[in-house]
């Protein structure tokens, strides 16, 4: 979003940007619905950021609502034939895995329930920043059904087997600080402070070679369920990818000049 640019129409999230960073607010009251509609939004969001070499992050919140996402739109869902339930949940699934594999840093400001494909949601984001009045839970149990959108496989590997396995039989949300102390979120802000210290964190994660950042989250993903001999095979094989480029040179060469470095993404 270059200010030549005119901004996109979006009309269930809002976009807005501070210096290198772009917050995506979803605004699907009353609880913030991932529904088909969200989802197609949020996909050309995200297609917008990667577009704009001036965004090195963004941040994903439900804003002031009650609610950062309530998840899937039951409703909507219901009313769908099997067909366009399999398409709607590719698409969320498509939405999710891109978010996960991004190659630029996302924030997660949970600003209240995040539930269903709502924690999903915030699971793909690669940090977590929670409002005190922060809830995750997977409560698709209690309608005889589970997470559709991968969320099963990424909260185990974020707090573990048990932890995830309790999490989703009993449908019983996590309150804020339990899901700091699991290692869900790395910080727990007063309601208030939220958007505040969620912007301070991405705006740090820009200001990081994009390059190294880029390979740092595709490593992550990639190593995820595999041996780890492979994973670390994978790692050097990327490490020497980043030594050829000109950001790996200048950090070098800042660091032993004693000097702050200066990436350019190349």
């Amino acid at each position: 979003m270059t200010p030549s640019e005119k901004p996109k129409t979006y009309r269930l999230i809002a976009l807005s940007r501070d210096d290198a960073v772009v917050t995506i607010t979803l605004n699907n009251p009353p609880v913030n619905a991932l529904g088909w509609d969200v989802v197609r939004e949020l996909s050309r969001a995200f297609d917008e950021i990667e577009g704009d070499e001036g965004v090195g992050a963004a941040v994903v919140t439900g804003g002031d609502s009650r609610f950062f996402s309530a998840g899937a739109d039951v409703g909507e869902f219901s009313a769908l034939s099997h067909a366009e339930v399999t398409d709607y949940l590719g698409a969320g699934s498509d939405l999710f895995n891109r978010i996960e594999t991004f190659p630029k840093p996302v924030v997660a400001a949970v600003n209240g329930f995040a539930l269903g494909g709502g924690a999903e949601l915030s699971f793909v984001c690669d940090v977590r920043v929670a409002a005190e009045s922060a809830r995750f839970g997977l409560p698709e149990i209690t309608l005889g059904l589970i997470p559709g959108w991968g969320g099963l496989q990424r909260l185990t590997h974020l707090i573990g087997k048990g932890r995830a396995l309790e999490a989703a039989l009993t449908g019983r949300p996590l309150e804020a600080r339990e899901a700091l102390a699991a290692g869900l979120v790395t910080k727990v802000a007063p309601d208030a402070e939220l958007a505040g210290q969620a912007l301070e964190v991405a705006k740090g994660l820009a200001a990081r070679p994009s390059l190294a950042v880029a390979a740092i989250k595709r490593r992550i993903v990639a190593g995820q369920g595999r041996p780890s001999s492979d994973s670390a095979r994978g790692d050097m094989e990327a490490f020497l990818e980043t030594l050829k480029t000109d950001d790996a040179k200048e950090g070098i060469a800042a660091f032993l000049e004693k000097r702050p470095p200066r990436f350019h993404g190349r």
